[in-house]
This record gives C-alpha cells, sequence and structure tokens, in this order.
C-alpha cells in the first residue's frame, strides 16, 4: 500500500491522543512505552527485507526439524517494499480438530519446541502466533506445520530468558 509507513505514524499519534485520558487509570502502566513498543513493532512488520533475513535465519535454525515447513523467500520478486515466498499449502487451525490424538499432539509438539528453542536457545521468536499465520498439514500420516509472517520477529534480552528458565525450574521444583 503506498504511503503506509506515514498513514501508520499518524494511526500511532492518534492512539497516543486516545489513550491519554484512561493513562491515570493503570497505575504502573507505562501506556508511552506501550505505544512505542507497537510503533517500532509496526514499522518493523514494514521492512521486507528484515523479514526476509529473519525467515531465512528461522530457515537456518529450523531445517533438520522435521513437520515444521516455512516458506522460501522468492528474491527475483521481492524488493524493499514488496516480500514474495513461496507457498503452504494447508489446513487452517479449526481443522485439526478431526485429526487424531497423536496428530495433534504433533502439531502441538512442534509450536512449543518452536517457542520454548526460541525463547531459550535462539533468544529470538516469532511473536505474531495468531491462526492465520499457521498452516497445519498431514502428509503421508505425517503432521506438520506451516509458519508464515516473519514481520515481527522479537528479541528476548538474556535476563529474561534466564528469569524465565529459573521461574520455571521454580514451579516444576516446587519451590
Amino acid at each position: 500500500y503506498p504511503q503506509v509507513a506515514e498513514q501508520i505514524g499518524l494511526d500511532l499519534r492518534a492512539l497516543g491522543w486516545l489513550t491519554a485520558p484512561v493513562g491515570d487509570l493503570r497505575r504502573g502502566f507505562d501506556m508511552g512505552a506501550y505505544r512505542e513498543e507497537i510503533g517500532s513493532m509496526i514499522h518493523a512488520e514494514l521492512d521486507y527485507e528484515r523479514e526476509a533475513g529473519l525467515l531465512r535465519k528461522f530457515a537456518s535454525w529450523t531445517m533438520d526439524w522435521a513437520g515444521l515447513v516455512l516458506p522460501e523467500v522468492v528474491d527475483e520478486f521481492s524488493t524493499r517494499r514488496v516480500l514474495t515466498t513461496t507457498w503452504i499449502a494447508g489446513q487452517r487451525l479449526t481443522e485439526t480438530r478431526t485429526w487424531s490424538e497423536d496428530h495433534r499432539r504433533t502439531a502441538a509438539e512442534t509450536i512449543l519446541k518452536l517457542f520454548l528453542t526460541g525463547t531459550f536457545q535462539w533468544r529470538c521468536i516469532h511473536a505474531d502466533p495468531h491462526p492465520g499465520n499457521y498452516r497445519f498439514q498431514l502428509s503421508d500420516g505425517v503432521a506438520g506445520v506451516g509458519l508464515l509472517d516473519f514481520g515481527c520477529v522479537k528479541e528476548i534480552p538474556a535476563g529474561l530468558a534466564s528469569g524465565l528458565a529459573g521461574l520455571i525450574g521454580d514451579t516444576i521444583a516446587g519451590v
């Protein structure tokens, strides 16, 4: 969309104006930092060269993973303003309800593995896990998960990753 970046800037300024009256109702919540983070991520979503690089990075990290399918960047049709990738066929999340328990478990384990490995090993996660960014596949009796849209990828600070690991460890230990 032409001038989408400029329009988003206007929308974010409007969001700041609209949230100003409720700022005091949320004591301890930094609405300014929240708006800044939202704005930063929206602008990152519009950087298609960055997104292509992140898709390639995730592909290199997961190349040996069974059951995870990522699209490939089509360089000859991608530019700073357009990202073209290969198509990933598959079903929507709701359709997995008809799958066997084993197939559903395999798909869930793939998604969980992606999140946990991203958080604790790569310290980088796909941060847009809505149902439209997943394609679920059954091929030759094997469940697979296709993951789309790498525009919203977030780095996890080391302190947050170690804090989460400690929280999980303490919970498992009953501390």
